[in-house]
């Protein structure tokens, strides 16, 4: 009765109750309870299906309560439920030693896995489970033929897994499967709504992961959030806010981006929310998605036109901070201390009036350097991830600092990051990553003086030898115009012979000097990355040999085309070109 039925009424108390309940239980009782668990680690073969509802009965009261994703435990408690994820893992890692299952293991295991789900609810915590390097024996446990398992497996791996791991999977497919039925089954389920807040939970940590939007997209999540964010029945906060950020991330897939665009009745009901909605961040993801849907890709033209008028422009503000409000702490310490220097620094704890991404944008627009402070919740953040992109299209001066212990950007975060040199604040300490942050934007500030002293040198005709600098060229020894059928065959002469011969010259000076093998590497990273690998086209076309020059989408979308023809077909590629010649170049 106490431990059975009595959780059972916990659970169906409200807001505040239930959260205060939950709070009083685990500080009585959580560190009892692991000690008596540890008694059982090797003798859970005994435990009958009763014992076993038990626990899981009491462990959902022991973890619950709607911990913040910032929320750090009192060391008491935290100390209990790291020991508590120690011994589910232990008795996870000897169930799968086994080489037998029956049914009372595998109802065991769905207890263990979903009370291993509710504790990644924190940072801190996803930490912990992601140091135990866990995740081999996740995907073990998820090969089990068994739903409701693999569902809970997921939803930590979702919360566990970096880039590197995703892309090893070969079930990224399986994953959306699994997650699309579920939020079929439980969006008009009215006696699982818990279940299906925590479901939309969990994909707004999945889709940070380029290659899972991808497959998401292609079977159709879009028609169910769309669903969750028109229709009246659902929590506003719980259901309709996760359901928007969601889809702000994902517009950051190209696919799915333009379905959104194409669909007038969402934007419209954007439009209505924006002005109408009482919920100031309901109003903030609904402005984030029309920047994203309407206006970004408009000002970024305009920006393109005005940017080549004027070389030299006196910005308003020395730097912008980006940055997840979960490193706030130190953000807020590092802007402190540029403010003391006498730096002039935008960051949203004060300057935000009016519209939040028009101003963060003219922020940008406006800023010498954007300080990019990279840490787990900056790259699952879709609105960390707009300021990042948005600053990263301006061709502004990044500089990433880095906000936890030991992390390092991946995917989307990753490719922006990529070649710049990070302030490592943890590593360095505060007061040595401090001085060789300003170091860095005294070094830039040196570079483009000098860069601006010879550009005006060129103006007033001093110097006039500089103007003939010498352009960098390709010899073409011998231009071919047949090519291997299997683009890894490919050699560099075959690349740049490619180039000119389908009319891409402008993009010799990025992919001129590549064989065949680094030229579907690029590929591959231009189906996944398709709008930051474009932006990064662009940049490199348009700096190259001194000349700015412009890369258009017409070109980069018929560059991706044309070179279809000669990419190889793999098991688990997500995207699969229908040429007869792909077939060919996969048999060779």
């Amino acid at each position: 009765f106490l431990l059975d039925t009595c959780t059972n009424y916990i659970s169906w108390h409200n807001g505040n109750h239930y959260n205060k309940t939950c709070v009083a239980v685990r500080t009585a009782q959580l560190n009892s309870f692991t000690c008596w668990f540890q008694t059982q680690l090797l003798s859970y073969k005994k435990l009958s299906r009763v014992a076993i509802k038990v626990i899981g009965q009491f462990c959902i009261t022991l973890i619950g309560g709607n911990a913040s994703d910032e929320e750090l435990f009192p060391q008491s408690i935290r100390e209990g439920y790291c020991t508590m994820i120690d011994q589910l893992s232990s008795i996870l890692n000897t169930i799968m030693e086994c080489k037998t299952m029956d049914e009372i293991t595998k109802d065991l295991i769905r207890v263990l896995v979903q009370n291993l789900y509710s504790l990644t609810m924190t940072n801190d915590l996803r930490t912990y489970i992601k140091n135990k390097h866990i995740v081999p024996l996740l995907l073990k446990i998820a090969t089990i033929e068994d739903e409701i398992i693999q569902f809970h497996i997921y939803r930590i791996l979702a919360s566990i897994m970096t880039e590197d791991d995703i892309k090893t999977l070969k079930n990224s497919t399986q994953i959306a499967i699994v997650f699309l039925r579920f939020f079929t089954n439980l969006i008009d389920d009215s006696s699982r709504i818990p279940r299906f807040h925590n479901l939309l939970r969990s994909l707004k940590i999945l889709v940070q992961h380029d290659q899972i939007k991808e497959e998401l997209t292609k079977q159709g999540v879009l028609t169910l959030l769309l669903r969750c964010v028109t229709e009246s029945k659902f929590d506003p906060i719980k259901v309709q806010l996760s359901a928007l950020e969601i889809l702000l991330a994902l517009t950051f897939n190209h696919n799915a981006a333009c379905q959104l665009k194409d669909n007038s009745q969402f934007i419209s009901n954007l439009k209505t929310l924006l002005i109408s909605s009482t919920e100031q961040d309901l109003q903030r993801v609904a402005e984030n998605l029309l920047w994203k849907l309407e206006k970004e890709e408009t000002i970024n033209t305009k920006s393109d036109e005005t940017s080549t008028k004027s070389d030299i422009t006196i910005k308003k503000y020395d730097i912008m901070l980006s940055y997840s409000h979960s490193d706030k702490d130190l953000c807020y310490r590092i802007h402190d201390c540029l403010v003391k220097d006498n730096f002039r620094v935008w960051i949203d704890r004060y300057e935000i009036h009016g519209q939040t991404m028009v101003a963060i944008a003219t922020a940008i627009e406006n800023s010498e350097f954007v300080f990019l402070c990279m840490s787990d919740a900056y790259k699952q953040s879709a609105y960390c991830q707009s300021e990042a992109h948005y600053a990263f299209e301006r061709q502004c001066y990044l500089i990433p600092l880095m906000m936890k212990p030991g992390y390092r950007p991946d995917g989307w975060l990753g490719i922006i990051a990529s070649g710049k040199i990070y302030i490592d604040f943890p590593k360095l300490g505060f007061d040595i990553a401090y001085k060789n942050l300003k170091n860095e934007m005294i070094r830039y500030r040196t570079s483009q003086a000098q860069s601006n002293s010879t550009k005006k040198s060129i103006e007033h005709g001093l110097d006039m030898e500089i103007i003939n600098l010498p352009v960098k060229s390709y010899e073409y020894h011998s231009l071919v115009r047949d090519y291997p059928h299997c683009i890894n065959q490919w050699t560099k002469t075959h690349v740049q012979s490619f180039l000119i011969n389908e009319k891409f010259e402008c993009l010799l000076p990025v992919l001129g000097n590549m064989d065949g093998y680094l030229l579907y590497e690029t590929h591959k990273r231009c189906k996944i990355y398709w709008d930051l690998m474009f932006q990064t086209f662009k940049a490199e076309v348009a700096a190259a040999d001194g000349q700015q020059k412009l890369l258009t989408i017409d070109t980069y979308i018929r560059f991706l085309h044309a070179i279809e023809k000669y990419i190889p077909i793999t098991p688990n590629d997500s995207y699969k070109p229908s040429s007869p010649t792909s077939i060919f170049c996969t048999l060779l």
